[in-house]
């Protein structure tokens, strides 16, 4: 729970990864010594391969082959109720959505404003750069 307390708590699937590593980066590059954390919240395959990819685009490392994001996660546990006929309440179309990036202009921001935290959309640049400075980032499960 110590993540509530943070400056800035954001949320995100591998469909916003991208946005949301940039976001991260811009959010920190302001700072003279900023701290990403990333935390998988449920380490299983397919939480820990985004929190990965957030590391790695964090630190422009070539150690994730983009190619096998989608397939880690369409073969990991949690995804097989999507390719399960007899599991209607998820649709395939979801997985399709899920296990790829997406084009957006937000991120998922925490709201720790209320008593009970929810998230909201926060609109961001497109494109933001990526550029090396003095951060950090570190992958949690």
């Amino acid at each position: 729970m110590l993540a509530l307390h943070a400056d800035t708590i954001l949320v995100c699937g591998l469909s916003n990864a991208r946005n949301t590593a940039l976001y991260a980066r811009n959010l920190v590059s302001e700072k003279i010594h900023g701290t990403v954390n990333i935390i998988a919240s449920h380490p299983q395959d397919e939480d820990m391969v985004c929190a990965q990819y957030i590391q790695h685009l964090l630190s422009e490392a070539d150690s994730i082959n983009p190619a096998n994001i989608s397939a880690r996660i369409r073969n990991s546990r949690a995804a097989r109720k999507f390719f399960d006929p007899h599991e209607s309440a998820f649709n395939i179309k979801d997985m399709d959505h899920g296990a790829r990036e997406v084009d957006c202009d937000f991120v998922m921001q925490v709201d720790t404003s209320l008593p009970v935290p929810r998230l909201v959309r926060k609109p961001v640049m497109q494109s933001l750069p990526l550029t090396r400075g003095t951060q950090s980032a570190t992958c949690h499960a």
